[in-house]
């Protein structure tokens, strides 16, 4: 399984564990935490937001490409296990 596939299942992870707590600790998924580059987990949580597996993030772009991410109100959408799989691995 590629490393971004990891990425995402891990985020998606982490915002369906905090749907318990009236608080995400968006330290769970900065750059570091999740063992990535800033650039990565950028690229993902827009690609999640776009494809409407997360909401409540704001992207802003600039002349220069950058982008970011206003992570406070982030919180999954659909239940990630009746939507989004991880490939069967046939191995095991």
């Amino acid at each position: 399984m590629s490393e971004s596939i990891k990425l995402i299942y891990r985020i998606l992870k982490i915002l369906e564990k905090s749907m318990d707590y009236s608080e995400l600790d968006v330290d769970r998924l900065s750059p570091e935490a999740l063992g990535t580059s800033l650039n990565r987990r950028n690229a993902i949580l827009e690609m999640l937001l776009k494809k409407g597996y997360i909401d409540g993030i704001t992207i802003k772009k600039y002349v220069d490409k950058e982008s970011i991410l206003g992570l406070g109100n982030i919180k999954i959408t659909i239940f990630r296990g009746a939507y989004f799989r991880p490939p069967e691995n046939k191995y095991h």
